[in-house]
């Protein structure tokens, strides 16, 4: 569970030049560019090197632009589900009758941040990566710059055959832990209220800030 919460995520500044002018990446930005919001299944793989052991977890996911998020969590590891709102990180467990607040650069928030915005805005990822390879659905990104030295490689797979939306999105880490985001029926939503992305307490949940 280390690595799920070593979300050393950069507040990524918006760059005004595509990653690499004919890429993949930029194709499948012409379609994302006009959506606010997507929803989605989700796929969380995550591969610990000290364990030899891999841990899968199952969802569904809500994004929207810029950085907002609805991660659900529903699987037999337990249903929790993270909020982010641009400014607040909620964790709500249900079986503990728990929610967690964290702050915005919390190493959780960080990638999950990180990973909403690779799959909304891939333009945002220009001033941090540099395109070490690339297919028509597959681009392998390397972290520039010493903020980054935490990762080693970044891998972002298109959806075939239009490359419309992101598949997947593999984290190698330089400790060669791995997560690997895979996502399916990937849909717009009509309508994303704004408190979509809020954790609303019906006064029954203890809540508990962390620092």
């Amino acid at each position: 569970m280390r690595k799920l919460f070593c979300f050393t995520f950069l507040m990524i500044a918006i760059c005004q030049t595509p990653l690499v002018a004919d890429s993949a990446l930029k194709k499948s930005q012409r379609s994302v560019k006009a959506i606010n919001s997507l929803k989605l299944d989700f796929e969380l793989e995550m591969y610990s090197s000290l364990r030899k052991r891999t841990r899968t977890r199952t969802g569904k996911g809500l994004f929207s632009k810029p950085s907002s998020f609805r991660w659900r969590f529903d699987d037999k590891y337990g249903r929790e589900t993270y909020f982010f709102n641009g400014s607040k990180l909620s964790h709500y467990k249900e079986s503990e009758n728990l929610v967690l607040n964290f702050l915005p650069n919390s190493g959780f928030s960080k990638e999950l941040i990180r990973i909403v915005e690779m799959i909304l805005d891939h333009n945002k990822l220009a001033n941090v990566y540099d395109v070490t390879q690339q297919t028509d659905y597959l681009t392998e990104l390397k972290p520039r710059g010493p903020q980054n030295t935490e990762i080693k490689k970044i891998a972002i797979s298109l959806t075939a055959p239009h490359r419309r939306y992101v598949s997947s999105i593999a984290i190698h880490y330089q400790d060669s832990n791995i997560s690997t985001y895979r996502f399916k029926n990937q849909s717009v939503p009509k309508k994303t209220p704004k408190k979509s992305f809020v954790f609303i307490n019906p006064g029954t949940v203890k809540e508990k800030t962390m620092k």
